[in-house]
């Protein structure tokens, strides 16, 4: 075990405004973006005085939890700059790469990295799911830096696993010490039925729960009520509206991704399943390159890594075709008669921003990956034998070659269904919503409905929603049953006069050429109605069979 670096200090002071939103502690002054709150201060100056210079060994990791729009960034951002000025080394990082890639827009001045690339990890390992020690597969060799100090974004998603991965390398073995970073009300672990230990485990803690940021706004007072477990009206405000209006969901969003060359953020779908997924990414796909032949990608198509590959592109990231090259992969083994060659691409991807700006000032300003992607029009039987002939064999170098070098179109497993490759690549119009936590979009679509096989569990499906409504700066639309079957929002006027009506309706043509015989319109109902978030009567058995009903049944 190393020994930790100690930053002991015999007479800590106080933090004091100094002037405007200069603060003072420990004599070092710092800047911060706005006068705090009482509450972000008493955050400050228990993450300074009582973690980063406790003397006690046992004081080696802090949950720092807050709600949307409570400050936990800014707070985060103001330690930052005491450490540097302490000459204590600091690294961000995050479980997902959309969070890093967040951290680096926002101009982290540390390092800020994958947590792949921190722990040494290869890329193709899942650690959202991996349930074996990863310190096994930590690459313990000199050439990893060491921080005195990490922080960990979206810690609410950190498996039990993962943390106690984290606690054994960096804690015990490095003598770093953590800040477990998230907010509560987010999505938890994937199958873990309660909160990350990652905010549970820590000795010290802190949370902010004073939503500061643009206070009046009725999204962040949404989410206070659905993270507080209370229904909502589907009334219209000025930043969401609801609609049971299928067809209208349609032509609202297919005219927000006609904005993407303006904004590449400006719009998103997000749904709860990934069959939904698939439903909206494959239509969407049609019908904005509906002059077009009915190829598989389209320069411009948007498209979304669902793994970890590229250096760069890794996995939830996005971006635009910019070229496409046909290409012939040969996978298998000749000896065992499984080798085939499998028809694909190398597509040029120009990865997207993660800050608002126009696809124009991204050809200038971004950077391209080329990607081998294997076409959809495959026979997939040759490659299940190979797979099957890799799990009997036990070849895992060669099974993770599969994983390194090549982007499947969709789960493909071997004869016993044992051993499968993962996905690794769809368009990227819409995405579930575990998928969009850690981004922002300007505006979003929300197909709420696609949320009920989560309704058993009350908890998960409150989740679901707190972080659906939480992906956009600016607006969603919802598509709910029970709603009105009009897209508009309120005006002032309406908003302060507890509006029950919905204004005029948004009239957008449907695109044309465009195959919506399968898209139900939804109940035609005018009465605005109210989601109740008492919800979990609902079994596992009737979840199972939810599940099984939405695959048979087409929009």
């Amino acid at each position: 075990m190393n020994s930790r670096p100690t930053f002991s200090m015999d007479n800590k002071t106080p933090l004091t405004l100094v002037e405007g939103t200069t603060y003072q502690i420990n004599g070092i002054n710092l800047e911060a973006p706005f006068k705090l709150t009482p509450e972000q201060e008493g955050a400050l100056e228990t993450i300074i005085n009582d973690f980063i210079h406790s003397e006690k060994k046992n004081i080696n990791a802090f949950a720092f939890m807050g709600y949307a729009g409570t400050g936990k960034t800014s707070i985060i951002n103001i330690v930052e700059q005491y450490l540097q000025q302490m000459g204590a080394t600091i690294a961000f990082t995050a479980t997902t790469n959309r969070a890093v890639e967040v951290m680096k827009a926002n101009n982290v001045s540390s390092n800020a990295s994958t947590i792949h690339k921190l722990l040494g990890l290869q890329l193709h390992i899942d650690i959202e799911v991996y349930n074996a020690d990863l310190a096994k597969l930590i690459k313990r060799n000199s050439s990893l830096p060491r921080y005195d100090f990490v922080v960990i974004d979206e810690a609410s998603m950190i498996s039990d696993s993962l943390y106690l991965s984290i606690n054994n390398y960096f804690i015990r073995t490095l003598g770093t010490r953590v800040i477990f970073m998230g907010d509560p009300a987010q999505l938890r672990p994937i199958k873990s039925a309660g909160t990350s230990m990652a905010l549970t485990e820590p000795k010290l803690e802190c949370e902010l729960t004073e939503v500061k940021r643009t206070s009046s706004n009725a999204i962040l007072s949404l989410l206070t009520g659905v993270r507080q477990g209370q229904g909502f009206s589907l009334n219209p405000s000025q930043e969401y509206c609801f609609t049971s209006n299928k067809e209208e969901f349609l032509k609202y969003s297919f005219e927000s991704f006609k904005l993407l060359k303006e904004n590449v953020l400006h719009y998103r779908i997000l749904c709860g399943t990934n069959a939904e997924v698939e439903r909206y990414n494959d239509y969407f796909h049609v019908a904005l390159f509906q002059d077009k032949p009915n190829n598989e990608y389209h320069v411009g198509d948007l498209i979304m890594a669902y793994k970890n590959g590229a250096e760069d592109f890794h996995n939830a990231m996005d971006g635009f075709i910019t070229e496409i090259e046909d290409k012939v992969f040969t996978i298998g083994d000749p000896k065992r008669n499984n080798q085939a060659n499998y028809k694909g691409y190398n597509l040029k991807v120009l990865v997207s921003s993660l800050l608002p700006r126009s696809y124009d000032s991204l050809v200038e300003n971004g950077y391209e990956v080329i990607l081998p992607v294997i076409s959809r029009e495959n026979d997939w039987t040759p490659l299940r034998a190979y797979l099957h002939q890799l799990h009997d064999n036990k070849k895992q170098a060669d099974y993770n070659k599969l994983l390194k070098n090549y982007y499947f179109p969709e789960n493909i497993y071997n004869q016993d269904e044992k051993k499968g490759i993962p996905k690794g690549i769809d368009y990227g119009y819409a995405m579930t919503v575990h998928k969009s936590q850690g981004g922002t979009y300007s505006n979003t679509g929300i197909v709420i409905d696609s949320f009920e096989s989560f309704k058993w569990d009350e908890d998960s499906y409150r989740q679901m929603l707190y972080v659906a409504f939480s992906r956009c700066k600016d607006s969603f639309v919802g598509l709910v049953s029970g709603a009105a079957d009009t897209i508009a929002f309120a005006t002032a006027d309406e908003v302060s006069d507890q509006a029950s009506q919905h204004v005029e309706s948004v009239s957008m043509p449907l695109p044309d050429n465009v195959n919506t015989a399968d898209w139900e319109t939804g109940s035609q109902n005018n009465n605005v109605g109210t989601i109740i978030l008492d919800v979990g009567n609902a079994t596992n058995e009737e979840t199972r069979q939810l599940n099984y009903d939405a695959e048979e049944i087409p929009f």
